[in-house]
């Protein structure tokens, strides 16, 4: 299961973005890694449902901080998916910061939590991560979920 993830990922990268090359592999791994454990429920249902949330997880990653577990950014969201600190249960930024596998397992939480209260396909609910609104903020939700070609997924 790495390889179409690290395609996947390496086919997210700009040209010019050699940080990012320098960051794949681990956050493939970092992504495989909470996607797959069996103590969390997928995004998706089906056969293929932990592969297509650890894309998601990866696109969101690569989006928000170009997979930079230590990002944070002026309104204080942090770490690789940039999660706000409603979402921390119980976390303190230096741990989110400091750890990679965290900021994607409490950015998986997010996204489970908004999926079942916004329900419908996947551009619905991640309008939600980025603005607070179900279907809120459709361009951005569609950046996220576009480049792994998973936004009318549900």
């Amino acid at each position: 299961m790495l390889y179409p993830l690290f395609m996947a990922g390496a086919a997210l990268i700009h040209p010019n973005e050699s940080t990012c090359r320098a960051r794949l592999l681990d956050a493939v791994m970092h992504a495989r890694e909470v996607a797959y454990d069996e103590r969390e429920e997928p995004l998706f249902s089906g056969d293929d449902a932990r592969l297509k949330t650890a894309l998601l997880l990866l696109s969101i990653g690569y989006h928000e901080s170009r997979w930079n577990p230590h990002a944070l950014n002026p309104d204080g969201d942090a770490g690789i998916m940039q999660t706000r600190a409603f979402w921390w249960a119980g976390h303190t930024r230096e741990e989110i910061l400091g750890d990679a596998v965290l900021g994607y397992r409490l950015g998986l939480h997010a996204l489970q939590h908004l999926r079942s209260v916004c329900g419908g396909d996947a551009r619905r609910w991640l309008g939600a991560f980025a603005s607070g609104k179900c279907g809120g903020a459709p361009g951005m939700a569609g950046a996220l979920c576009g480049p792994v070609g998973l936004c009318n997924e549900s």
